[in-house]
């Protein structure tokens, strides 16, 4: 698993070596690391089962056969992803050794992961703090009915996943705000479509800087959650992968700075009357739309019956 290999950090120090170097993921089928000579590329290597199609295709990583045609190669070229392309490693490694997915099933699972992490890295770095600080705060507010540990299966968003929250049969997306207005960006087509069979909540969040009771940052809800637990691989799994999210800026002075709500949090259920731009309203259009980002407005939407929502679902969770 994850927790048995190599952290990033040191695989980073072995890259600023210089020095070529190949590292294993222990398990059935095999899987490699390789670093290239000056650290110019990472290699994740597997072994072949299923044949190519042009669907294992991406922009920012290489997917390709060997020259034997026995293994698959996905090369990484571009220093600044390689934090992020080693979790994907990691994700596909467990994928085809602990759940036994095949190679290409599972790569093409993770590539879907890889892009919301990028998606996320592309934000304004305070927009990126202000996003992961409104995840902070709704999981320390599940932490008042579950364990740290059950909680943070629950935890989707942490895990690269298209939305923030899967609880039962509801996904929830939460969404956070510096404005003083309900206003809220949506960064992708898919953010609000609900899946098959799954009802999606979108939790809006509107807070302001300043200090004193009540007020909490992104570093002061990690230590919460610190506290409230001993389980320290659950603590450093979750710096690690909002240190991905972040680009390395978790103890930048942004994690540190303070903020208070300033409203009470909504929920809305995110139906065919919600503001919301989706492939299905598109309608053919869609074909021609490779993707949307827009901004939603939800002052005096339904904001009464919305703050009951909120505490609803808190209830029923």
């Amino acid at each position: 698993m994850i927790s048995t290999r190599l952290k990033w950090a040191e695989v980073l120090k072995r890259i600023k070596k210089g020095y070529p170097f190949s590292e294993p993921f222990h398990g059935n089928p095999k899987c490699l690391l390789s670093v290239g000579p000056q650290g110019r590329e990472i290699i994740f290597k597997i072994r072949k089962q299923d044949k190519l199609s042009a669907s294992n295709k991406h922009t920012k990583i290489q997917i390709m056969e060997a020259r034997s045609g026995k293994e698959i190669h996905i090369k990484c070229q571009d220093k600044a992803l390689f934090g992020a392309f080693y979790e994907i490693c990691n994700v596909i490694a467990d994928a085809v050794q602990s759940k036994k997915l095949r190679p290409l099933q599972a790569i093409s699972e993770s590539l879907s992961k890889f892009e919301n992490i990028l998606e996320k890295q592309k934000l304004p770095k305070s927009e990126a703090v202000i996003g992961i600080l409104g995840e902070l705060y709704f999981f320390n507010e599940l932490l008042k009915k579950y364990k740290p540990s059950e909680a943070f299966q629950y935890w989707t968003g942490i895990e690269f996943e298209e939305h923030d929250f899967s609880c039962a049969e509801i996904d929830i997306e939460v969404k956070t705000t510096l404005k003083d207005e309900r206003t809220h960006r949506i960064t992708s087509i898919n953010q609000l479509t609900p899946k098959p069979h799954r009802e999606l909540m979108l939790i809006s969040l509107m807070i302001t800087p300043g200090a004193g009771k009540g007020s909490f940052s992104v570093v002061e809800l990690i230590n919460k959650i610190s506290k409230e637990t001993n389980e320290k691989p659950l603590i450093e799994n979750i710096k690690r992968k909002i240190n991905i999210i972040l680009n390395d800026s978790l103890n930048s002075e942004s994690c540190k700075r303070k903020f208070t709500l300033r409203k009470d949090p909504c929920c809305y259920p995110v139906d065919y009357e919600f503001p919301q731009i989706t492939r299905k309203i598109l309608g053919k259009r869609n074909h021609h739309i490779s993707d949307v980002s827009y901004n939603i407005h939800l002052d005096g939407y339904n904001e009464k019956k919305a703050k009951f929502e909120y505490d609803k679902l808190l209830k029923n969770i």
